[in-house]
């Protein structure tokens, strides 16, 4: 199954964040510099980096569009976080675990078409033929011709790419589907074969097209990754900072350059490496109704997860209480950060408990009110089986809801 799409390509020629960081108005006394080392002194106590200079280079052609008013929260090598205000050289990617901009919580949209690969990379371009090949245009890579084995999908118009599980599947503009094998993707068409019938292989054209999906194993990413605001999920070896206005990523599969520059006021996030940040929106939780708040609610469920491309890959998570939540456990003993708040619909009614456990034990608990709907919560985690639950703390389950934003799992050396 894995080589169906290369024997077909080469036959055809297609060859929590926000928090209230005004204690932080001192940075601004830290000399500038590369690299953030975070004192690890309080675990429960938010640090400022301090910033060492260690670099020599020649400062490129200023970008005017490059903003002076981005700042980023930064995840150090112990899970304590700090901040880098907007003068300041932000830390790379051997210095924290993560990076991510301060303030930005909604997702990332762009009306380009995004090509999607197998290990997760969003390359926001267009299709088109280059001496009869198709291929795919994009900002920060050199014209790359479409290999089917490595896209994972298409988005043409913004929406949901389909599941492919067995088949290929092609989502058309009208909501029908396509399933098959696709044979050849061009910038004016693309063909599946069906199997099914005399007419097995069927031509579509390419404005006909929401999506398309391609089955095949996924590729685990390899080395930092980072997020710009135009939609781009890239790959690179590593992170570092040119002055404090500019990104730069060497070994970026298929650049245009050996480095790629990129000006502050794109980047929204980088993580360190594949296992840096993890979202807790990819443990799946067991969901079941809190002792002694049987018969307030007719179901429970699981968190439901907010749809689109978010920095860190970490989208909001609505929570529906009363309700237990059973996760499994993380890889290793690691820090939970998120900020929790109240939906709107919900500040003025009630109040409700936040209450984590592990091993039976609770280890916190935060409560939401009118006067209270939004917290900063930062919790130690074990390597082990932990429990969130959502419970009244009126007697009552009307406005128990809320919404854990950009929750992080990240592991504690």
């Amino acid at each position: 199954m894995t080589n169906k799409h290369n024997m077909y390509v080469v036959h055809h020629g297609a060859a929590v964040f926000v928090a209230s960081l005004c204690v932080y108005n001192t940075l601004a006394g830290h000399p500038a510099g590369t690299n953030a080392q975070v004192p690890a002194r309080d675990p429960n106590k938010i640090v400022a980096p301090v910033l060492v200079p260690n670099y020599q280079q020649n400062k490129p052609i200023k970008d005017e569009s490059a903003s002076k008013e981005t700042t980023y929260l930064v995840i150090g090598r112990d899970a304590v976080i700090g901040i880098v205000s907007p003068n300041q050289i932000p830390p790379d990617s051997s210095s924290v675990l993560a990076l991510v901009a301060n303030g930005n919580n909604s997702t990332i949209a762009t009306k380009s078409p995004v090509l999607v690969l197998v290990d997760g990379q969003r390359i926001p371009g267009t299709l088109e033929s280059r001496q009869g090949v198709a291929t795919w245009i994009s900002a920060w890579r050199a014209p790359w011709p479409v290999v089917t084995d490595e896209i994972r999908s298409v988005i043409f118009d913004q929406s949901i790419p389909p599941q492919a599980s067995d088949t290929d599947v092609v989502q058309l503009k009208n909501g029908d589907r396509v399933t098959g094998f696709v044979t050849t993707i061009t910038p004016e068409n693309i063909t599946v074969d069906t199997s099914s019938g005399t007419n097995a292989v069927v031509s579509i054209d390419i404005d006909t097209i929401a999506a398309i999906s391609l089955v095949g194993p996924d590729k685990p990413p390899i080395g930092a990754r980072v997020w710009l605001s135009d939609g781009t999920v890239i790959d690179g070896l590593s992170v570092s900072w040119f002055g404090a206005d500019y990104l730069q990523m060497p070994g970026v599969a298929g650049a245009k350059t050996n480095i790629v520059t990129v000006p502050r006021d794109r980047v929204l996030a980088f993580r360190s490496g594949p296992d840096t940040a993890i979202p807790l929106a990819t443990l799946s939780p067991t969901a079941a109704v809190p002792i002694g708040t049987e018969g307030m609610r007719f179901s429970t469920r699981t968190p439901i997860v907010s749809l689109g491309t978010w920095p860190l890959d970490a989208p909001p998570l609505e929570v529906e209480g009363p309700v237990l939540l059973s996760y499994p456990a993380p890889p290793v003993a690691s820090r939970l950060v998120t900020a929790v708040y109240r939906p709107f619909t919900a500040r003025t009614t009630g109040m409700v408990d936040v209450v984590i456990r592990s091993g039976g034990k609770e280890i916190m608990r935060e409560r939401f009110d009118s006067k209270r709907p939004r917290v900063e919560i930062r919790v130690d985690l074990p390597a082990a089986p932990f429990d969130l639950e959502l419970q009244p703390a009126d007697g009552s389950a009307v406005g128990d809801m809320v919404v854990f934003e950009r929750a992080l799992l990240f592991p504690k050396n």
